[in-house]
């Protein structure tokens, strides 16, 4: 007894979305009209027919249990008055289509020997009964490749979440040689203690704020744009953001000039904490 099987199934007939469902109720049809196999039928006098005929087909192995191989659940398969039967249609166009499907390579037919189900002229319909999904296995344990690829799109996914929940949030790191970070505060910000020291309630201050993971290059380029500024302004532009809540250096805006005409300079604070709430204390006192 021979079982029909559509060719290429897991790769032309299946997507992401189908392999989630455990019963189809429609089914991808592939639009190319330059095949050789599409040719092929086109130019026969019952082109219509054959193709109408191979839509069919392609539907009722979309709700098989196994998709793609035309057997009923027990496994038996199905015959071309079978497949007629369930799609009404004549099964002379069936038997006719099926052979010339076969020797264009859009179906396999595989030999099998005799199957203990015994309903041989009773074709199994469940694949037709959108009720019966209950006794449709989900496509993956049958398919290895398709169980394979969403096996591994789920390990992937899992993988994800689990380090989202184990891992928090770490900020950039600070001290003169860029401390976990590995990156060097660039000169002279490096030899100005007050600045090191903001930084390092920098860090500890995107830590508390639970804000998201800084790569080395974004690290970098934060130092790089505190290095235009003087130690002491950059020393105030952390300062000022943390004040403010803010997940970059703030800008450095002077207060009014002093004597000479010369903007004021800004306050310098010694900042020696243990924690970015007390540095933010300390820059209030040393700014009222």
């Amino acid at each position: 007894m021979k079982i029909y099987k559509i060719a290429n199934w897991v790769e032309k007939y299946e997507t992401a979305d189908t392999r989630k469902r455990k019963t189809l109720f429609w089914v991808l049809v592939p639009n190319s009209h330059d095949g050789l196999g599409f040719c092929s039928i086109m130019e026969r006098d019952d082109a219509l027919e054959v193709f109408g005929a191979w839509v069919l087909i392609l539907q009722v192995a979309s709700k098989c249990s196994t998709r793609g191989s035309l057997t009923t659940t027990k496994g038996r398969p199905y015959t071309a008055k079978d497949i007629a039967t369930m799609t009404r249609a004549p099964v002379d166009s069936i038997t006719d289509a099926l052979d010339v499907l076969v020797e264009i390579g859009w179906i396999t037919a595989d030999v099998s020997g005799a199957h203990p189900d015994t309903s041989a002229d009773h074709p199994d319909t469940s694949a037709g009964d959108p009720d019966t999904s209950a006794d449709h296995p989900d496509v993956s344990a049958d398919h290895p490749d398709v169980s394979a690829e969403l096996g591994k799109s789920l390990s992937v996914k899992k993988e994800r979440e689990r380090r989202k929940k184990k891992e928090p949030p770490l900020p950039p790191t600070g001290g003169s040689e860029g401390g976990e970070s590995g990156i060097e505060i660039p000169s002279p910000l490096a030899g100005d203690a007050v600045f090191v020291s903001s930084w390092e309630s920098w860090c500890r201050y995107q830590e508390q704020s639970g804000n998201r993971r800084w790569g080395p290059e974004m690290i970098k380029q934060q130092l790089e744009h505190l290095a235009t500024m003087t130690p002491g302004d950059a020393a105030t532009s952390l300062c000022d953001a943390m004040l403010k809540g803010w997940q970059g250096p703030a800008r450095v805006n002077h207060g009014p000039k002093g004597k000479g005409g010369e903007p004021a300079k800004p306050a310098r604070v010694k900042v020696d904490t243990t924690t970015a709430d007390e540095a933010i204390r300390a820059m209030k006192e040393a700014t009222t």
